[in-house]
């Protein structure tokens, strides 16, 4: 931030001068136009050139020759959907390597909005038609939340009632929350670069953009979680191993306290409830001992032995979600404390000479 006084040239103009190093910049010379918006707090935004400018369409051409390594192809298209490129070529000099086809269709469809428009045996083009005001960034976060925790809650009760079926089912919803966390993270990024989308997305204070992106990340890997607990539940079933009443018992009431303690952070971070996510801190940290005490429970009582090493995986999933919890109730006093509040308050100190 720099400040400049204002000059008078005649009898009523007002002029101020630009600093050198913005027009050095954006490449602002003599005689070139520059456009003045006024914005709703009254100030005044200055954009070099005209602003209804279209902006050039830029294609991302994708060298598929040098990506013959596992799933490197499938991370390069990641990377560009994320960044926020809309067109996407894929080209090759001689024939496709083998699999990178199957790999591009198995691509396109855990990222949301993405499709292949052509295809012919020396290139792929690749096109998103999402348009990146529709989403809010807040509105994702919540729905990725209700799918882990329908993910979660389906594993238990499939556990409890034998149900296999119910425990597949949680396998394809963790598609789900793969496509919509790819395309948060490329709302975030576009958001970053852009204002205007910014705003029309949700997004307060360009601050705030780093703590969605690690709760983002962090909804995602519960939901992985769930998924491995799915997987371990579907062995348990498949051994003809009954449990306990006191094991499903116990197992049940360690994910209830779970989905409590995921439910009551969530609602923290959206209402920015500084003492509720405190407390689910706490309550994190004391989770560790119940959950240690419950593994040594089970597998003195387990006979089966791959039993015992599903149950404690499943103890451990349940227990690595809770600390997943915990860091998006550190987010959430981070934001609170961004701005003065009940609990902070700010003073300008003038330094001494």
């Amino acid at each position: 931030m720099e400040t400049r006084k204002v000059q008078r040239v005649g009898f009523s103009t007002l002029v101020v001068s630009l600093p050198r190093d913005w027009t050095k910049q954006v490449g602002l010379k003599r005689g070139d136009i520059i456009t003045f918006k006024r914005e709703e707090d009254g100030s005044l935004k200055i954009i070099a050139g005209i602003e209804h400018e279209k902006k050039e369409s830029v294609r991302c051409i994708v060298n598929a020759d040098l990506c013959k390594e596992p799933r490197l192809l499938t991370r390069v298209i990641t990377a560009n959907y994320i960044l926020g490129r809309d067109a996407i070529h894929i080209v090759w000099k001689g024939e496709p390597y083998p699999g990178h086809l199957d790999e591009i269709r198995s691509t396109v469809k855990h990222l949301t909005g993405l499709g292949i428009v052509e295809q012919t045996l020396k290139h792929v083009t690749l096109h998103n038609f999402i348009d990146p005001t529709k989403y809010s960034i807040y509105g994702m976060l919540k729905r990725n939340y209700v799918i882990f925790s329908s993910m979660l809650a389906a594993c238990i009760q499939a556990l409890v009632e034998r149900k296999d079926d119910l425990a597949r089912e949680v396998l394809r919803m963790e598609d789900e929350i793969d496509q919509l966390y790819w395309l948060v993270v490329r709302q975030i990024h576009l958001a970053s670069q852009d204002k205007v989308i910014a705003k029309k997305i949700g997004v307060e204070d360009y601050m705030n953009l780093l703590g969605d992106r690690i709760v983002a990340k962090d909804l995602e890997e519960m939901a992985d979680y769930s998924e491995g607990i799915a997987k371990e539940v579907i062995k348990i079933l498949g051994s003809g191993y009954r449990l306990t009443d006191g094991i499903s018992k116990g197992i049940k009431k360690l994910s209830d306290s779970v989905q409590s303690i995921s439910d009551r952070v969530m609602e923290a971070f959206f209402t920015r409830d500084v003492e509720k996510a405190n407390r689910i801190i706490e309550e994190v940290e004391a989770f560790d001992e119940f959950e240690k005490n419950l593994v040594e429970n089970m597998l003195a009582r387990i006979e089966d032995l791959e039993v015992a090493i599903s149950l404690r995986s499943i103890v451990r999933s349940l227990g690595q979600i809770t600390r997943y919890c915990g860091m998006i109730a550190e987010v959430t006093i981070n934001r609170v404390m961004m701005q003065a509040n009940e609990i902070c308050t700010f003073e300008v100190e003038e330094l001494s000479q």
